[in-house]
């Protein structure tokens, strides 16, 4: 629903990001959590909350490929697939639905969580 406040649906996910890029973890939307067809339904939004203490990178994917491009954070000169997502950041996006995610952390740890759902 455009324009309509962020509404949960579904399980939120936790991925601990490292220095070193997480294997790629699926988020399923409220719809295909409960047994629909995993390809029945339009787009969805994901909401994104890093927590820790640095930045990190994500990448995501499609239910249609099975995964995600392993996050890589880009260098100058070297442009990498993906965006970064500060410590208290939190943002939504509009992706196909049950989407792949990795991680990459600037240093240390940060927690990416993920919640599927419908709004902005």
């Amino acid at each position: 629903m455009i324009g309509a406040a962020f509404q949960p649906q579904g399980n939120t996910t936790a991925i601990v990001s490292a220095v070193t890029s997480t294997s790629a973890v699926q988020v399923l939307n409220a719809q295909a959590a409960t047994g629909s067809a995993l390809t029945s339904i339009g787009p969805a939004q994901y909401l994104l909350q890093c927590v820790g203490a640095v930045p990190m990178f994500v990448n995501t994917g499609t239910a249609q490929s099975g995964t995600a491009t392993a996050a890589v954070i880009p260098t100058g000169g070297t442009p990498a697939n993906g965006f970064c997502i500060q410590p208290g950041q939190r943002m939504v996006l509009t992706l196909t639905p049950n989407a792949w995610f990795t991680t990459i952390a600037t240093a240390t740890t940060s927690t990416l969580y993920i919640t599927p759902g419908d709004g902005i």
